[in-house]
C-alpha cells in the first residue's frame, strides 16, 4: 500500500476512474477524467492497482456536484459527479467498445438521451430489521451493509414519498435480523411492490401486507418465497 499523485486518464466499464502508473493501471472509484488526486494505491491483481482517494488535488473541468446527499457511500449509482458532456462520451464509448468487440466498426453511433432526475420508475432496495429498528435502502459500495436512504433524487418522487409507510410496515412484518428485499415499480396502476421473503407468511402478515396495499391504494402488493411470486393484493 502506498500514497501517489495520479491523474486519471480516462471512466472504466464500471464507472471508476482510471489512471496510469508503471506499475499498471490503477482503478479509482468515485475518480473521473481530468482529475488529479491523492490515491491510497494497493495491489489488486497482476498489473492493476486499486485506488482510494485521499483527496483531490485538481478537480476535472467536468467535474459537478452530485444532487445525492448518499452519493459516494449508497452503490446504487456511481457517476453522479460527473458532467452531461462527459457522461454522453462515456456512454458512447460503452457502446463503440461492445460492437467493436463483435466485429462492427465505423459505425456511427447518436448522442443517447439522458433522462431527467426523479423520473427512475423502478427501485429494489434492502431492508433489514436491527434492535427493533428498519433500515431501508440500497446497498454500500462493494458491501452487502445498507445505507439508510431518506432521498433518492434520480428515482420517481411518489416512490420516496412512500418509503417511511414501508418503514413501518416492515417494522410490524419482519422479525429482529430479518432482511428483505423489496422491488418498487411505478407504473399507470400505481405502485407495485413485491418483497422477497425466505419463508412462507402466515395469515397475519398476509392480512398486514393486504391492509397496507389498501391503505395506500397500491395497484399490486406481492411475495416471492424461493422464487415463487404469490399475489397478495
Amino acid at each position: 500500500m502506498r500514497v501517489e499523485t495520479l491523474t486519471i486518464d480516462e471512466i472504466g466499464s464500471r464507472g471508476d476512474g482510471i489512471g496510469h502508473t508503471r506499475g499498471g493501471s490503477v482503478y479509482v472509484p468515485l475518480a473521473m477524467a481530468g482529475d488529479v488526486v491523492e490515491a491510497i494505491i494497493s495491489p489488486f491483481s497482476k498489473g492493476s492497482f486499486v485506488g482510494e482517494i485521499k483527496a483531490i488535488l485538481k478537480p476535472s473541468l467536468d467535474r459537478v456536484d452530485a444532487k445525492c446527499k448518499h452519493f459516494g457511500i449508497c452503490g446504487g449509482c456511481n457517476l453522479q459527479h460527473v458532467g452531461p458532456k462527459l457522461y454522453k462520451e462515456w456512454i458512447k464509448s460503452r457502446v463503440e467498445t461492445a460492437l467493436s468487440h463483435q466485429g462492427f466498426e465505423d459505425i456511427e453511433i447518436k448522442d443517447p438521451i439522458i433522462v431527467n432526475p426523479g423520473t427512475r420508475r423502478r427501485v429494489s432496495l434492502r431492508a433489514l430489521k436491527v434492535k427493533g429498528d428498519i433500515t431501508l435502502g440500497f446497498n454500500e459500495r462493494k458491501t452487502h451493509n445498507i445505507v439508510d436512504i431518506e432521498t433518492c433524487p434520480i428515482s420517481h418522487p411518489i416512490l420516496i414519498e412512500i418509503l417511511p409507510n414501508i418503514r413501518n410496515m416492515l417494522g410490524n412484518l419482519l422479525e429482529e435480523g430479518q432482511a428483505t428485499t423489496i422491488l418498487m415499480i411505478y407504473s399507470e396502476t400505481g405502485i407495485q411492490l413485491v418483497l422477497d421473503l425466505l419463508d412462507d407468511p402466515d395469515l397475519k402478515i398476509r392480512e398486514l401486507l393486504g391492509e397496507f396495499a389498501n391503505v395506500h391504494d397500491l395497484g399490486v402488493v406481492a411475495i416471492k418465497v424461493n422464487g415463487v411470486f404469490d399475489l397478495i393484493a
